[in-house]
């Protein structure tokens, strides 16, 4: 707050006199637009007294009065800029600011703890890339694990009534149309198709037909991602036959039992296409859904599997939720060492990794206001502040006026010299 017995020095602030067109915001004659005596008188009417303002979000608190958090474009000869400049002039002569005022402008211009606080918080808490890898992998393994059980309890139902429920291979389709596949099968489908064929009820036929599945959607990813190696782009299209016979036995069957049956088995499978699969379409998912935070994952692991993401990974991001998105971005942008480097680590992930689909709402805005707030302590750095006084103005996002301020306390001997020399600097 300005102090009340400080000496008035707004007869200084002459702006006909106190400019100089070296100066980044002043505006050459050529270009400037003087107000009309009309909207000064307006302007100056319109603008209460700081104390006065009421509490915004994008304002910020400072000896001053409210003032805003993003930098302004000073306007020369302005009397806002004027009664700023007049305002923090006073104060600097009747003493400076105090101790509370210069710890809230070393905050905002080093935020430190709060870009720490941002990383804990895209971590979900990890420290280091592979405590965030392991809680990656256990997101993944858990959320696989509840689908797989949703899916289970769907058809539980048509287990009770039809599990034991004979089929007839005798005339059934899966016989006839999967030999050329049965050649292809490798050891988990073998002992599927050689226990249903020894004795084939509806159940031993579901288990076979859920690893086809499996199978099918291992291949069908690489395919889609144009990764199929040529030669098995026959085994792709066999399991495909193979699954289609044998549902269609299961469908026979049940449609003969009920209805009923039949409809709720077709809702389970749909349930384990889209919920289960996914999870299982790539050596990376099939491995972190078997062993969780024991699978040894690594961050080109992570990066490769959600890089432009496939509807695989947008399902599977979708279902770890905004948490396990957090971990992925995390994956990409480690623990940079500032807030600019944060901005420029998102962006990569952005433009090169195709992540957009990951990156929480409002986390652009506030790593890029982090980021401005480093690059006014830059400048005020730079501009050689002293005494705090450049870190008021700084945390009033006015970094030119914090770097003037600074300056006036270390010069305030000669105050009334200097605020025509600052006034040249400024206006």
């Amino acid at each position: 707050m300005i102090q009340n017995n400080a000496p008035d020095y707004s007869n200084l602030l002459d702006h006909d006199t106190l400019r100089e067109t070296n100066d980044p915001y002043y505006n050459p004659p050529d270009q400037q637009v003087q107000p009309s005596a009309d909207q000064q008188n307006q302007s100056q009417q319109s603008m209460p007294a700081p104390q006065n303002v009421p509490s915004d979000p994008n304002m910020i608190n400072t000896m001053f009065g409210p003032m805003s958090k993003s930098m302004p474009m000073m306007q020369t000869g302005t009397p806002e800029n004027k009664q700023m400049l007049t305002g923090m002039i006073n104060s600097f002569a009747g003493g400076g600011p105090s101790a509370g005022e210069i710890s809230s402008g070393l905050k905002y211009i080093n935020p430190t703890k709060d870009i720490e606080s941002l990383f804990d918080e895209i971590g979900s808490g990890a420290k280091t890339a592979d405590e965030n890898l392991r809680g990656l992998a256990d997101s993944i393994k858990s959320t696989f694990e509840k689908n797989k059980s949703d899916a289970l309890d769907i058809k539980q139902g048509v287990l009770d009534t039809a599990g034991k429920a004979p089929m007839d291979t005798t005339v059934g389709s899966y016989l006839t149309n999967s030999k050329k596949a049965q050649s292809l099968y490798d050891d988990d489908l073998d002992s599927l198709h050689d226990t249903f064929v020894k004795n084939p009820t509806f159940e031993n036929a579901d288990k076979l037909q859920s690893q086809l599945g499996n199978e099918i959607g291992y291949y069908q990813r690489a395919s889609d991602k144009g990764n199929l190696d040529p030669a098995d782009l026959p085994k792709l299209k066999a399991l495909k036959s193979a699954k289609d016979a044998i549902n269609q036995d299961q469908d026979t069957l049940l449609g003969n039992l009920s209805p009923e049956l039949k409809q709720q088995y077709q809702d389970f499978k749909t349930a384990w296409k889209t919920n289960v699969v996914p999870y299982r379409s790539s050596p990376f998912l099939k491995s972190v859904t078997n062993k969780g935070a024991e699978a040894g994952i690594t961050p080109t692991n992570v990066s490769t599997e959600f890089s432009f993401p496939d509807a695989n990974a947008t399902k599977i991001a979708n279902d770890i939720g905004q948490q396990g998105k957090n971990r992925i971005l995390f994956n990409e942008v480690g623990k940079t060492g500032s807030a600019n480097d944060l901005v420029d680590a998102i962006s990569k992930a952005y433009k090169e990794k195709g992540m957009q689909n990951y990156v929480p709402e409002g986390l652009i805005e506030r790593t890029q206001g982090l980021a401005k707030r480093e690059n006014y302590g830059n400048i005020a750095k730079e501009a050689g502040y002293a005494g705090g006084g450049g870190l008021i103005g700084l945390a009033a996002g006015h970094p030119i006026l914090g770097a003037m301020a600074g300056t006036a306390i270390k010069h305030k001997g000669d105050i009334g010299e200097l605020v025509k020399l600052l006034g040249k600097k400024m206006f």
